[in-house]
């Protein structure tokens, strides 16, 4: 299975980030739009949780 980006966050059902941080959807037609936008949220601060610690 793949590991979770930055050994982080994972919602249920929704989506996985793998490796090489390329995001896989799951359930993508159960999503409505707010759903995408915290979604997008949480993958913008982990990526700026990891850009902030490689410095």
């Amino acid at each position: 299975t793949d590991k979770l980006y930055g050994g982080g966050k994972f919602i249920p059902n929704v989506y996985v980030i793998d490796q090489q941080g390329v995001i896989r959807w799951q359930r993508v037609g159960n999503m409505d739009l707010a759903a995408a936008d915290v979604i997008v949220a949480e993958i913008n601060k982990l990526l700026k949780s990891e850009t902030n610690r490689m410095e």
